[in-house]
């Protein structure tokens, strides 16, 4: 007696039943904890940005001439990460 498997049509089928949704690479849920909230560029060319950490506000800059939008990870501290108060 030969044993028969589920082909992945049966397979897709039974997820779809149970409410099981396979997540890909690209929609995985970014997992930061630092939010840019608002950047703005400043006269000296630098661009300066509001970036929310946790329940913190702080100011950070960045140089970066990127194209397209910037995000939290292209800013780094004022005045380095002991005086980021």
């Amino acid at each position: 007696m030969e044993k028969k498997g589920l082909n992945e049509d049966q397979i897709a089928r039974l997820q779809k039943l149970a409410g099981i949704k396979i997540i890909t690479e690209s929609e995985e849920p970014k997992n930061s904890l630092a939010n840019l909230e608002f950047n703005q560029k400043g006269a000296d060319g630098i661009t300066y940005g509001v970036v929310k950490e946790n329940s913190q506000y702080f100011i950070k800059k960045t140089t970066s001439q990127a194209k397209g939008t910037l995000n939290e990870s292209d800013f780094v501290y004022i005045g380095g990460l002991a005086n980021k108060n």
